[in-house]
């Protein structure tokens, strides 16, 4: 058997929508500002080799309100190639827990964020970037919100 020798790891971000059939914002506390939306961030590992550390940063549109980091490090604003976002950041380690085994997908947990009404009808920018020891992915996709509400993330493969 052939062992693979470096992690492949890959982020997935779920649109935590319970038992609805589609996520969709709500406005019941304010009218131009949505309630807190959450989304779940996954780390997985395609290689039969674990990572023994990782470090993940999340890139948030910055027209969209950070309502909770949840376990991420809000790093504030920055700028990068395409444009201004939220960063969210977080580590992962043996020291934190286990590797991140190809067995086994790590929830790193949940963050949230709040959305203008204004921006109904639009995409909005999400992107994160995974660095271990032999494994480097960066991807970029968006959130499309709806003119009602509705949201649809597309993040690439």
């Amino acid at each position: 058997m052939r062992r693979v020798v470096d992690p492949d790891l890959k982020l997935s971000l779920d649109l935590n929508k319970g038992d609805a059939a589609d996520a969709s914002l709500a406005f019941t506390e304010f009218r131009d500002l949505s309630d807190p939306y959450y989304m779940i961030a996954r780390l997985t590992n395609h290689s039969n080799q674990p990572a023994m550390y990782v470090a993940v940063a999340l890139f948030v549109d910055h027209r969209v309100q950070i309502f909770s980091a949840g376990p991420f490090q809000n790093a504030g604003g920055v700028t990068i190639e395409r444009g201004k976002r939220h960063l969210l950041r977080i580590h992962v380690g043996v020291h934190h827990g286990f590797p991140i085994f190809k067995e086994m997908p790590n929830e790193l947990g949940m963050f949230s964020i709040r959305v203008k009404d204004r921006l109904l009808g639009q995409r909005l920018d999400i992107g994160y970037t995974i660095r271990s020891p032999g494994c480097f992915r960066e991807a970029h996709g968006h959130l499309e919100v709806g003119a009602r509400g509705q949201l649809r993330l597309q993040m690439p493969g």
